[in-house]
């Protein structure tokens, strides 16, 4: 498999002085297509940190980031906003659905700044992501007419719209009953199974095992790389 993600020394710190912390501290990270990653560790880890500079919503403080074999840590902000158009999809944990739209029209928003899609096409893109995550009969719904699990597969669908080459789900299952969690990470499952790069973050053990890798951080650092033999189905 090729390497799509590639991180060398990589530092992130914030504040001066007395202020100054290190979030980051020089961290090696390797990451090939159709891997299927889950990054844990307690609050405070660096985890969530380090996957808003893999997902280009932050930059780090030094080190090397290449993505897909492109050099971005140095590159301007609309250079990275097209990037993260084109190449990644982002589910959190709180949902970020637009309250008044409804379920095609919230998948549909990554689509507005790509000019390769007409809004008729906007909308048959967003029905045919729906219909991928089970929503098909949803897509006139707006959010609070929802279930908070459906709520969170509209935001996959969303994610799976712009056909990215990574998913990153950070603490997807956090709002979530047990059952909802469980049908979310099938979700994931199966779109890693179909070819998607996922790269997972959570603190919870059980939502972890669904990954084929597990790297566990703690104050900064990655303190354990392993395969997980047996990952859930």
């Amino acid at each position: 498999m090729s390497t799509l993600v590639n991180v060398r020394d990589l530092r992130k710190t914030y504040g001066l002085g007395s202020a100054y912390t290190e979030v980051l501290k020089g961290l090696n990270l390797t990451i090939a297509a159709g891997e299927f990653v889950a990054i844990m560790g307690p609050s405070g880890s660096g985890k969530s940190t380090l996957m808003h500079i893999l997902g280009l919503l932050d930059r780090p403080t030094s080190g090397v980031y290449e993505l897909d074999d492109l050099l971005v840590a140095s590159l301007p902000e609309d250079r990275l906003a097209e990037l993260r158009n084109l190449k990644l999809g982002f589910v959190f944990q709180a949902f970020n659905l637009l309250p008044r739209t409804s379920s095609w029209e919230n998948v549909a928003l990554p689509l507005v700044y790509n000019r390769n899609f007409s809004t008729a096409e906007r909308k048959i893109a967003a029905e045919q992501a729906l219909q991928a995550v089970g929503l098909q009969e949803r897509y006139k719904s707006l959010p609070n007419q929802l279930s908070g699990g459906e709520q969170q597969r509209v935001a996959i669908a969303r994610a799976l719209v712009g056909n990215p080459q990574i998913i990153f789900a950070d603490e997807p299952t956090g709002n979530l009953d047990t059952k909802n969690s469980m049908e979310i990470m099938q979700i994931l499952r199966q779109l890693n199974v179909a070819g998607r790069t996922v790269i997972l973050v959570t603190h919870e053990p059980d939502i972890a095992k669904f990954a084929h890798r597990i790297i566990t951080m703690r104050d900064g650092s990655i303190v354990n790389d392993e395969i997980n033999p047996h990952p859930t189905q």
